[in-house]
């Protein structure tokens, strides 16, 4: 599946996974999630921004999405980007959104 094979950091076969779960539901937040985190061990930033923001709009009120952008937004030094994203995420929800 899409999530083993980019946990066990099987590139070539976490890439057709994850292309074949999206081909199968795009409206799948699991498998955008774990395409961020195989755009990002593959060094392909715009791939991975895409990803969880398409992950974060399909859950919206799953924190853990929230905190996936917020993790690529701090790793890639995009500090504008995730003080925008707290911001929004403390209007939408009352309450700061923990990211370490």
């Amino acid at each position: 599946t899409c999530k083993y094979a980019v946990v066990s950091r099987a590139q070539k076969r976490a890439k057709k996974s994850c292309a074949r779960a999206l081909e199968l539901d795009d409206a799948s937040a699991l498998a955008h999630t774990m395409s961020g985190f195989l755009a990002m061990i593959r060094r392909d930033a715009a791939g991975a921004q895409r990803h969880f923001e398409k992950a974060r709009d399909l859950v919206p009120r799953d924190e853990r999405m929230w905190t996936h952008l917020a993790r690529f937004h701090k790793t890639m030094g995009k500090r504008g980007d995730l003080k925008k994203l707290r911001k929004d995420y403390q209007q939408r929800f009352g309450e700061p959104l923990a990211v370490k």
